[in-house]
């Protein structure tokens, strides 16, 4: 799933208790640790663009597909979570974030282009999914999260006192 839908659905689902901005990162941590210092540097030193679509494999140094790994780990994730849970509940209910983003990808990245290795490090298995720019994927994901967050807003606005 793009980097935008990961980072409203950790907000929608785990932003609650002044943890918005919070679960908001934490939905996009995963890609913003495996492909953020490259696209700043590239974007910094002006080597941006170039090629339609997302960048070819053979452009990435090896430390993007290793940082990737990371952080698109379920046990990587669960255990950081669990730490945080131990410690500070709201900042571990907001780190959730982070699972639900690898658990989203899982069945949304395809083999030929970062599968989705949650078992890391004690196993490289992938699955095979399906591309979440598919339009059957991706309209479905754009009016869920519209329902998520017309939902939170719903349920945040003030109720009009009882008459007697």
């Amino acid at each position: 799933m793009d980097t935008l839908s990961h980072t409203l659905w950790g907000g929608g689902l785990f932003g609650f208790r002044g943890r918005i901005k919070t679960a908001l990162f934490f939905g996009a941590f995963p890609d913003l640790v495996s492909f953020g210092p490259w696209f700043t540097g590239r974007l910094l030193t002006g080597q941006f663009g170039g090629h339609d679509g997302p960048p070819p494999l053979e452009l990435l140094p090896g430390w993007v597909f290793a940082n990737y790994a990371w952080g698109h780990s379920l046990l990587v994730a669960g255990l950081c979570a669990a730490l945080a849970w131990r410690y500070n509940r709201p900042l571990g209910f907001a780190m959730l974030a982070w699972p639900l983003h690898i658990l989203v990808d899982i069945p949304t990245h395809t083999a030929a282009y970062f599968p989705t290795p949650f078992l890391w490090p004690l196993s490289g298995y992938t699955v095979d999914g399906v591309s979440w720019a598919q339009p059957w994927v991706w309209y479905p994901n754009l009016a869920a999260l519209l329902l998520v967050f017309l939902g939170r807003w719903y349920n945040r606005r003030p109720t009009s006192p009882e008459s007697p």
